[in-house]
């Protein structure tokens, strides 16, 4: 499975994911996700549905990426130029890293 995009701007995976953050109805998230999943090309179909559950790999495949906390937080200040206490503090305030970016 490639995990890799070759077609797709990952720019509107990352749209789709605020979308869904900002909407409560189940309703309304099926519609983003069908519209997501109507523009995505077929080849990498399945890698974006892994994405939008979370996940890399499917379950059955065992693996694990093995990235620890600290590493992307360290990744997130060499790549932004805050302080990893900065980043660190921030990740404290939302606890999550997605949004600390």
């Amino acid at each position: 499975m490639n995990t890799v995009f070759k077609n797709m701007d990952y720019l509107i995976l990352a749209e789709t994911y605020e979308k869904l953050e900002r909407v409560p109805s189940k309703l309304k998230k099926t519609e983003i996700l069908a519209d997501l999943f109507s523009k995505t090309p077929v080849d990498e179909l399945p890698t974006v549905v892994l994405l939008c559950q979370g996940v890399v790999y499917p379950k059955y495949y065992m693996k694990e990426l093995g990235v620890a906390v600290q590493m992307v937080i360290r990744s997130i200040s060499r790549a932004t130029g805050y302080s990893i206490d900065q980043v660190e503090k921030k990740f404290k305030q939302t606890g999550d890293l997605g949004l600390t970016v």
